[in-house]
């Protein structure tokens, strides 16, 4: 949020959904270590926990 005297952030998110099909269990995305964000139906996961980035 932007206030008097501060300047806006210019962040940027690219959105990448993938579907598997069979038995894929992985996928490969380029990514800057500590912005990934993963979404099974909905449902956010922890990194390192519910998936490894």
């Amino acid at each position: 949020m932007a206030y008097i005297g501060r300047e806006l952030r210019q962040d940027q998110a690219a959105r990448t959904q993938f579907t598997a099909t069979g038995s894929e269990t992985s996928v490969n995305v380029n990514y800057t270590p500590g912005q990934l964000t993963v979404f099974l139906n909905g449902i956010k996961l922890l990194d390192g926990t519910d998936f490894t980035g």
